[in-house]
């Protein structure tokens, strides 16, 4: 869960800088399970008129992670599926499981950041939003972000 580019860095230098740009670029072409960029990729999924296709939104998950996980059964026909089940993979899943930390501590250096939705407004540098907008504000409007 830790990329080679991140490591303890505060927070004010990651505001101010170079560092976020350097991770940003290595980012936006480095694969993700493919060959191809991150916006390819999900460009590829998100313009496929593809009907079976479920976009799910780690907000959603993160605010409403029961009627969130019972859309996603419901896409998959798997309604049946039992209550202990269902909590399980919630629990599974939950930030504190997964980093064993509460929601807004944060660890620069991994993945699994700080679970604040729309925390990427006050960390990103205004560089680094304008080029995520510019690069992919399409493909992600499409999945219902406001860039």
């Amino acid at each position: 869960s830790h990329h080679p580019l991140l490591k303890r860095v505060p927070v004010e230098e990651l505001r101010s800088g170079q560092y976020l740009e350097d991770f940003y670029e290595d980012w936006r072409h480095r694969s993700v399970g493919s060959r191809v960029s991150w916006g390819e990729h999900v460009s590829r999924w998100i313009d496929d008129d593809n009907p079976n296709k479920l976009v799910v939104r780690y907000e959603d998950l993160h605010r409403e992670p029961n009627a969130t996980l019972n859309r996603i059964l419901d896409h998959l026909d798997a309604t049946g599926t039992p209550a202990y089940v269902r909590e399980f993979a919630l629990k599974r899943n939950l930030f504190e499981s997964k980093t064993g930390r509460r929601p807004g501590e944060v660890d620069n250096t991994n993945n699994r950041r700080s679970a604040q939705i729309g925390g990427w407004r006050t960390t990103l540098p205004e560089s680094v939003q304008d080029r995520c907008a510019e690069e992919f504000g399409s493909s992600l409007k499409k999945c219902g972000y406001e860039i």
